[in-house]
């Protein structure tokens, strides 16, 4: 379960399950750099953003981290001088998630980064977007945006997967879900059902559906029915 300390900033306007979920990554000593950074991001419509000012350091920190990333998309990863100083959490611990979770990488360089250091951005981000290039963060999440509009059935089935667990689905968002439960079920690719859409959240997100009368509900729950 999602704990409520994890919230997003987003265009309200723009369906929660349409977008990009960023974690946005940095050293706290690049506050105000990383506010620049925020400032274009939330100009985004397909976006939605989350970023640590709400976590102080302590027990549950890394849990946070690591429950965010596990929700997220991308990561901005904010990279100044500090990023590759002795003990840097962003670089020893939150790149290294970003890579195991999948994410996409959007390296935002800022100021001047040495040979070495920007052969080391290069290798391990998908985008490299320097802050003083106004359009570049935003050309990067229209490429981005474009990739995930062009997925295929099971990759949108999985984004969308990633949202089960926190309060931003919607119940065309549900009814989407128990659809995808029951196609892949179908093609016998139980495999790519996440543990956490058990039969009985099925059968509860189709009533959602149904209660907020979206059609093909009554043709879902027969097919669930055909299941048993």
């Amino acid at each position: 379960m999602i704990r409520r300390k994890i919230e997003f900033s987003h265009h309200v306007d723009v369906p929660f399950s349409q977008k990009e979920i960023v974690f946005v990554s940095y050293r706290h000593i690049d506050k105000k750099i990383c506010d620049e950074v925020l400032n274009q991001l939330y100009r985004i419509p397909s976006v939605a953003v989350w970023v640590d000012n709400q976590l102080s350091a302590g027990e549950y920190f890394d849990n946070e981290v690591e429950q965010a990333m596990g929700l997220s998309d991308v990561i901005v990863q904010v990279v100044t001088e500090n990023f590759f100083t002795e003990g840097s959490y962003t670089m020893n611990r939150e790149l290294p998630l970003a890579h195991k979770y999948g994410l996409t990488v959007v390296a935002v360089p800022c100021g001047n980064a040495s040979d070495k250091e920007l052969s080391y951005i290069q290798e391990h981000a998908n985008y490299v977007c320097p802050l003083d290039d106004c359009n570049s963060i935003q050309l990067a999440f229209e490429k981005i945006h474009s990739e995930f509009i062009s997925m295929g059935f099971k990759n949108k089935f999985m984004h969308l997967a990633k949202r089960i667990g926190t309060w931003y689905l919607t119940p065309k968002d549900m009814f989407e879900l128990a659809d995808g439960y029951l196609k892949l079920l179908d093609a016998r690719e139980e495999e790519f059902i996440p543990p956490q859409l058990t039969e009985d959240t099925v059968k509860r997100y189709i009533r959602a559906a149904a209660f907020a009368g979206i059609d093909g509900t009554d043709y879902l729950m027969e097919r669930m029915k055909m299941k048993q």
